[in-house]
């Protein structure tokens, strides 16, 4: 395929125009050539590449995390051993954030057990749920 424009590259990434830019911004993506010297121009390999910051950031790993897999990606970087490492570390993060999350499930159980225990005739002057702060 030709030539995109940001729009194009946004749908079929599906990502945000507005993302798009900031990761210019920010050196995940390469400046882009620019059409006319105004709007921007991106290919496949574009696509390819925030395909890939997509995936990253959706399976949790940080900006800078995916800066890293993109640069370990490069055929003169390569290094597998580096990629499981990060992978390894955000399997931690994550299996602790799922705890993290498994006790406010928890907690909020309980907020909810209690109010439909002393509120199930109808509103109450100390709602359990509106007094946990």
């Amino acid at each position: 395929m030709g030539t995109l424009g940001i729009g194009d590259l946004a749908a079929r990434a599906k990502v945000p125009v507005a993302n798009i830019r900031y990761y210019e911004e920010i050196g995940i993506l390469p400046k882009p050539k620019r059409r006319n010297g105004r709007n921007r121009t991106y290919d496949e390999s574009d696509v390819k590449r925030l395909t890939f910051v997509r995936n990253s950031r959706e399976l949790g790993f940080s900006l800078e995390q995916v800066r890293l897999l993109i640069h370990l990606s490069e055929p003169k970087n390569l290094s597998c051993s580096e990629a499981r490492k990060l992978s390894k570390i955000q399997i931690s993060t994550v299996r602790q954030r799922i705890k993290e999350l498994r006790a406010i499930e928890l907690e909020l159980s309980r907020h909810l057990l209690a109010c439909e225990s002393a509120c199930a005739s109808g509103p109450v002057a100390h709602c359990p749920i509106l007094n946990v702060a």
